[in-house]
Parts: structure tokens; sequence; C-alpha cells
């Protein structure tokens, strides 16, 4: 088994290099969420699927998704093994010398679909760049990354239809993400209790008829259908790291009767809680350190487990002392052996 499936641990916040994060995830799903940063993901193994306001698509290996900042969006792996390379970034790590970042607004997700096909393997490359030199962390590797990130920047106004909104449309829009935020916030924390619509509407000074169509706008799904995302999540957290009966994984995660989490796990895996649990507990036997805080099921590896999955998928002449900042060649495993 590779070294990376015993780990479950959470993300974000810039620890390393100011204003840039970047990490691999061996994802499940992330329900709706936003955050600042602008959010590039690069599937390195697998499928996922991705759905925003407005797009719904599939990202199978080698494909690339970009979600602008607080742009609300979430993702379910369609395969067993899903692992992405995450890049996040603060844009107004380049303010000084760009200002009009903060007003950039990229026009789709979907980079598969609008970039021609030299310019995303372009893009590709650069991400692996980045991503080998920053879980590597040899001498120099900020600069290394820093450029790196400018030149990706550069492909995407090159290739990646935008535009650039006012600044009275950027407060609009930051007072909805405002608000947005505090609505999912509640809602995650209280989840596992009795929910009702019009408590939330009666915070934010909102009739609850025009709550349950913002909820249905933004996030493409109904307020219950969202809470019930987040107990089925945390139902199935609760079966991989617990031995819990599945009556009390219902009760402790919100559902009121069993039949409904029945019908949850119909509706998203085609079988029953048990069934389930049979199926995945032997992946999740490893005593490790484990949270499910973010509501998303995931697991971020480590800098030398994220060294072992691009090593997997690309031959790296830095390896060989070359070039630092380098990918020589794609290349299978026999042939990398071969080398």
């Amino acid at each position: 088994m590779p070294p990376y499936k015993n780990r479950k641990i959470e993300i974000i916040e810039h620890n390393t290099i100011s204003k840039l994060n970047f990490f691999i995830l061996d994802i499940t799903y992330s329900t709706a969420h936003i955050h600042s940063d602008l959010e590039v993901l690069y599937v390195v193994e697998g499928s996922l699927k991705i759905d925003t306001v407005d797009q719904s698509f599939t990202l199978s290996s080698g494909e690339m998704a970009l979600f602008n900042p607080y742009q609300i969006h979430s993702c379910y792996a369609k395969t067993s093994l899903c692992l992405v390379l995450v890049t996040q970034i603060d844009v107004t790590f380049c303010q000084n010398y760009f200002p009009n970042i903060t007003n950039l607004r990229f026009c789709t997700s979907d980079l598969n679909a609008v970039v021609p096909q030299k310019e995303l393997k372009e893009m590709q490359d650069v991400c692996f760049h980045i991503a080998y030199n920053y879980f590597g962390q040899k001498l120099g590797f900020e600069f290394r990354c820093i450029s790196d990130v400018n030149r990706l920047f550069d492909y995407f106004l090159q290739s990646v239809p935008h535009s650039f909104i006012s600044e009275e449309e950027r407060v609009t829009a930051l007072n909805f993400e405002n608000r947005m935020e505090r609505i999912l916030a509640y809602i995650k924390q209280h989840y596992t209790e009795k929910l009702e619509l019009n408590k939330i509407a009666l915070q934010e000074g909102l009739t609850p008829t025009y709550l349950s169509h913002f909820f249905k706008k933004h996030l493409n799904q109904s307020f219950q259908s969202y809470v019930n995302t987040l107990r089925l999540e945390h139902a199935i957290y609760l079966m991989r790291n617990t031995n819990l009966k599945i009556i009390d994984i219902c009760i402790a995660s919100g559902f009121s009767d069993s039949k409904y989490l029945n019908k949850q796990f119909d509706i998203m895996y085609h079988m029953t809680p048990s069934e389930f649990r049979r199926q995945h507990k032997q992946l999740f036997s490893h005593t490790r350190e484990s949270t499910d805080s973010d509501h998303s099921i995931q697991q971020k590896l480590s800098m030398e487990e994220s060294l072992f999955v691009l090593r997997k998928h690309h031959f790296y002449k830095c390896d060989e002392h070359g070039s630092p900042n380098k990918i020589l060649s794609e290349a299978s495993p026999q042939e990398r052996t071969e080398k």
C-alpha cells in the first residue's frame, strides 16, 4: 500500500511561503464552500466531479480547474482513489505590481474546455514545478515557487477568458460572500441538531422564501439537501473512524430516523450504510490523526508522501543533480527504473 494512505489532516494557512499554499489531497468529497484564495486543482490520479453555481464538469487525470476567490464550489471523487494537487494563492501577492488583481474574475472553472492543449500542458508542467520545489524544499525553493506562480498567472491571463469587475461590483460581491460565509458557518456548527430555515432567515434579516431561493440559486441545491449532505459526511466519518452502531451514528449525525440515512446512502452510493462500512472500513483501519472539522472527507499528504506521488508520475531531472526547476519528461514507472 502506498505510504500516503494512512493519514488525514486538514487545510488552509500560508505557513511556509507567505500568501501561497500547496498540498496534495486524497479526496472523497468536499461540500459547497468558499474561501478567500484563488484555487487551482490538478487531478494527479483518479476522477473528480466539480460543481459551481453555473458549471458542472468532471476532471480526469491530468486535467485542471480554476476557482476565483470566494467562488462557491464543491467536488467529489468518482473513483476510489482520487489524488488532487491543490494550489491556493492569496491574489494580493502581486498587488504591488498588478493593482487590478483583486478585480480580476476568470469566466470559467473548466480550463480543459477553453485552453488550447499546448498551453494547458505548459500550465500543468508549471504546477508540477511548483509542487516539486515546494515539497522538496531545497535551498532557494521559495524563489522558484514564487517565480512559477507568476508564470502561472501569466498563462491564465493569456489563455483563460476573464474580465475586470468595477470596485462597486467587487464590494457587492464581497458583501454577498460574507453573508454566504456566515450562513454556511452557522449550518456547519448546528447541522447535527434540529435546524430550521426560518431561524437562519431571521438572523440574516431575510424572509424564509428569499433564503430558500438564495440557497437554490447559489448552491444549486435546497437548504435541506445541503444539510443532509453535511450529515451524511459526518456519518461516513464516524463509520470509518469509530465502531459505533449504525443507529448511534444516525443520531450523532443529526438524522431523525435511520430511513433518512439509508436514503442518503442510496442516493450517493447506491448501497446501504452497512454495505458501505464493510467495503470501506478496511481502507481506514490504520491509526492516524483525523478530524472532519471542515466537513469534507479528505487526507492531506505529507511532504514526503507528496514527493512520492509526484515522482510516480514524472521524472525530475533535478533528482539526478540537474536543473533545479525542470521536468525532464513524463515517464512510466518502468521507464524511470530503466533510467
